[in-house]
This record gives structure tokens, sequence and C-alpha cells, in this order.
């Protein structure tokens, strides 16, 4: 059998969902620290992985597999997870929240997005903390 490795780095939380499907499947697994605040992301081991520059990365049967939100899918259907519900309806359901988190508010309130907002914004007082509380407060009330 093939050893597991997932790329991540400590405060991503796409990588923390990727961490809680391989636990929540028993997979054990070698996690490999991508720094995002000095720019491992962006070095060409990385890139050669992932041409986004983005973590996770997960490396399992043979795959090379990245977005946290496909890589769970992955997991799920290939482990029998039963993380979704069975129904296409609950699954959708499901799916429509998950999305909204991966896909509406986490990305504008990533650390690079931010400092480019306060760079945008001359290093304006209160960046990025304010921006950050501009998305992820509408968007959690509204999940």
């Amino acid at each position: 059998m093939r050893s597991v490795v997932l790329y991540d780095f400590w405060r991503s939380s796409a990588s923390y969902r990727v961490r809680i499907a391989l636990n929540l499947a028993g997979i054990d697994y070698e996690a490999v620290a991508v720094d995002l605040r000095t720019g491992d992301q962006k070095s060409m081991s990385h890139l050669a992985r992932n041409p986004q520059g983005l973590v996770p990365v997960l490396e399992i049967d043979g795959l090379r597999l990245t977005q946290s939100l496909a890589i769970i899918d992955y997991l799920d259907q290939a482990r029998g997870l039963g993380l979704l519900p069975s129904d296409p309806a609950g699954r959708a359901q499901a799916m429509a929240l998950a999305q909204s988190i991966a896909v509406d508010v986490q990305p504008v309130c990533n650390l690079s997005v931010a400092q480019y907002a306060t760079n945008l914004r001359d290093g304006a007082v209160g960046m990025p903390g304010d921006w950050m509380r501009h998305f992820i407060r509408p968007g959690l009330l509204a999940f």
C-alpha cells in the first residue's frame, strides 16, 4: 500500500477540512508543511504538485488531489464514509452549505487576499480585520 501524504498548512481552513475527513476515515497520513507565511506554496516543488500554489494537496491511491471539497468527496466515496447524505436532495443541500463557506466566505478572507486589499487601501487602519468581518459575519449568518 502506498503511503498517504498531505501537503498542508496548520492555519489553512481548507487543510483543516481535509485533516478532519482523513481522521474520520482513520487514514494514517504523513503531513508535509507548506508554510504559506514564507511563500512555500510558490516554490517550484509545490507548484509541480499544485499549479495553483494552494494547499491542501493529498497524495492517495496513486492520485494527487487538490481542492478540499473535491478531496473530501473522493474520501467519502472511495472509503464509504457516509459524510454526505445519500439522497440527491440532501446531498445537494449539504454541498451548498459546504460551498457557501469554501467558495464564498473563505476565499475572500484568505491571508493573501486580505493583505492585497490592505495594500490597495495604502495600509488602511482596521484592515484586514474589518475586511474579514465584512465577509465572514454575513456569510455565517446566511449559513
